[in-house]
């Protein structure tokens, strides 16, 4: 979280706070994959051999998204290196992670956040 533009990251811990949240940012070799409806988790499903091809150390587990919603949820993939900010956007969208919270990361890379990916996780 050090680093970033304080106002931004100060907006979403707000945000995480108001949904009894907290702000969880990933690691180097992690990707954090978004999955909010049935056809986004058959699309990572459909898409984890391919990528094994490229990575195929990686690993991944799923959890219900905070929302609680069906069909939500958050993937945490890790694989065997270090990725920047601009190829795990990429990375997360060929998986099949929600557009439009990708499309949101891209504007605050843009932006120059430099953590632009992040998932809300309900606190213990």
């Amino acid at each position: 979280m050090s680093g970033d533009k304080p106002e931004d990251m100060e907006a979403a811990k707000a945000a995480a706070a108001a949904k009894n949240c907290k702000v969880v940012l990933p690691k180097p070799r992690e990707l954090f994959v978004d999955i909010d409806s049935a056809q986004q988790k058959a699309t990572f499903e459909r898409q984890w051999p391919v990528f094994l091809q490229q990575f195929p150390k990686a690993k991944y587990d799923i959890f219900q998204s905070p929302s609680g919603e069906i069909d939500h949820f958050h993937i945490y993939v890790t694989i065997d290196r270090a990725v920047g900010e601009q190829e795990r956007i990429l990375l997360q969208a060929l998986l099949g992670s929600n557009p439009m919270r990708e499309i949101l990361s891209w504007r605050r890379l843009n932006m120059g956040y430099p953590s632009p990916t992040r998932f809300f996780e309900l606190l213990p």
